[in-house]
C-alpha cells in the first residue's frame, strides 16, 4: 500500500497560533501532526510513504527524514491541495512504485 501526504500549504487559518510554522509541524502533545502521520501509517503497514511538500519544504524534509518520497509543489502558494495532489497522481499508479 501506498499512501501521499499533502504538505505543501502554510495553514494560514490557524495563524496566529501556527505563526510561521507549517501546519504539519505543529506540536501536539510532543509530536508533531507529521509524525504521527507517519508514525501511524507505517504502523499500519504502509511504507511507501509520499510527502507533497512547498511552503517550508526544508523543515518537512527534515522532520520526515531520507525513507519518504518529496514531491515539490513550487507554486503551493496559488494553488490547492487538488493540485498537489494532481503533482503526487504517479504514487497512486500501481505501476510506479516497486
Amino acid at each position: 500500500m501506498r499512501a501521499v501526504i499533502l504538505a505543501a500549504g502554510k495553514g494560514s487559518r490557524l495563524e496566529p497560533a501556527s505563526g510561521e510554522t507549517v501546519k504539519c509541524l505543529l506540536d501536539l502533545g510532543g509530536i508533531t501532526l507529521i509524525e504521527r502521520q507517519l508514525g501511524y501509517l507505517r504502523a499500519s503497514g504502509i511504507s511507501e510513504i509520499a510527502v507533497v511538500v512547498g511552503f517550508q519544504a526544508e523543515r518537512i524534509r527534515r522532520a520526515c527524514g531520507p525513507e519518504v518520497e518529496y514531491i515539490e509543489n513550487p507554486i503551493f502558494a496559488e494553488t490547492n491541495s487538488m493540485y498537489s495532489l494532481w503533482l503526487a497522481r504517479h504514487v497512486l499508479e500501481t505501476d510506479s512504485w516497486s
